[in-house]
């Protein structure tokens, strides 16, 4: 097996001499990787990718259900009373951004509500982009009673946007994020959240991989999401 940051690096190697391609027995690869160098680590070795599926050549994936965790924390935001909800994305372009903006705009709509453009900006998963973006939020002459972020990372700078401002979260405003950080749990007052399964992700990913290795995987493995349960802490309230 193969364990890289870069597999620009692997398959570097693995051109310059085959016997460096022979001593790999497949790889495991991030879902935000170019597709021109998993298409080309396909030719060599048995591939599993963390996040977004190659559809051609099929390549199978395991994620978590980045939609149904965004869907079950804004649906829970919704469950709470809220009616004017905002919303910080992640990176454009991001399969894990467009899944989780997704899940927040299907739970409104269940709900016959709509996003606020003014209130519906998107981060760059990092904390600066949440407090960056939540300060402009908390800038509108009309504020919303809740911001979901796309990540715990924007959540917490969301937290320290509405602490610049005077405002009291959950007293005044509610903030939820997604992925369960270590953060999440010691940060006042705790962040309602979603647990994203990081070591299950990995521990069936590396199954995946070592039953392609030996032959046995099914060719009817392809994408396999793993579900997010939803965290309910202090940061949320009606």
């Amino acid at each position: 097996l193969m364990f890289t940051s870069r597999l620009e690096d692997a398959l570097a190697a693995a051109d310059a001499d085959p016997a460096n391609r022979a001593m790999i027995g497949g790889v495991i690869v991030d879902g935000t990787e170019e597709r021109a160098l998993v298409v080309r680590a396909r030719t060599y070795w048995p591939v599993v990718i963390l996040g977004c599926p190659l559809e051609d050549p099929p390549t199978p994936s395991v994620d978590a259900d980045n939609e149904g965790a965004l869907h079950a924390v804004t649906r829970h935001v919704i469950e709470q009373g809220h009616r004017r909800i905002g919303f910080i994305g992640g990176v454009p372009g991001y399969n894990v951004s467009r899944e989780r903006q997704a899940g927040f705009l299907r739970a409104l709509i269940e709900s016959g509500l709509a996003p606020t453009p003014g209130w519906t900006i998107e981060g760059d998963f990092t904390t600066e982009s949440g407090r960056r973006v939540a300060a402009a939020i908390l800038a509108c002459s009309s504020r919303p009673t809740a911001i979901v972020c796309a990540n715990d990372g924007m959540a917490l700078g969301a937290l320290q946007a509405a602490e610049a401002a005077g405002v009291q979260v959950p007293q005044d405003l509610s903030i939820a994020g997604c992925d369960d950080l270590a953060a999440a749990a010691v940060v006042r007052p705790r962040l309602t959240t979603a647990r994203v399964p990081r070591e299950e992700i990995g521990r069936l990913a590396f199954a995946r991989l070592h039953e392609m290795i030996r032959g046995h995987l099914p060719s009817s493995v392809h994408k396999t999401l793993l579900p997010v349960p939803l965290v309910v802490r202090e940061s949320v309230r009606p």
